[in-house]
C-alpha cells in the first residue's frame, strides 16, 4: 500500500465518523488516521509544506494523549482532515513549459 491509499482509506474513515458510532470506532480512527499522518508526514519530508501539514494532523489525531475537544469541533476537525487527505492525492505539477510565460 502507498501513502496515497492510505489517505484516502483515511478520508473514507474520517467522512464516516461524522455519522454516530461507539466509542471504539473513534478510538480505531485515531490509531489509523495517526498512523496515515505520520507515514504520508515521513514519505513527504522532501515537501515542507506537506510534511507539516501531516505531521500537525499526526499529532492532532495521537491516540496515546488525545485532545479533548467537543463534539462539534471534532466534527469541523474531521472533515477539514478528509478535505486534505482527498486534496493531497491530486496531481499538482504543472507540465513543463505551462504555466509561466517569460518576460522579455
Amino acid at each position: 500500500m502507498n501513502p496515497r491509499s492510505a489517505r484516502l482509506i483515511a478520508a473514507g474513515l474520517l467522512l464516516l465518523a461524522l455519522l454516530p458510532w461507539p466509542s471504539w470506532y473513534d478510538q480505531g480512527l485515531r490509531w489509523a488516521c495517526c498512523g496515515a499522518f505520520a507515514w504520508s508526514a515521513w514519505r513527504e519530508r522532501s515537501r515542507p509544506g506537506w510534511f507539516w501539514t501531516f505531521l500537525a494532523a499526526a499529532v492532532v489525531f495521537n491516540p496515546v494523549a488525545p485532545f479533548r475537544f467537543g463534539w462539534a469541533v471534532w466534527r469541523v476537525i474531521k472533515i477539514a482532515a478528509a478535505a486534505v487527505c482527498m486534496v493531497s492525492v491530486l496531481p499538482w505539477r504543472l507540465p513543463v513549459g505551462r504555466g509561466r510565460r517569460r518576460r522579455r
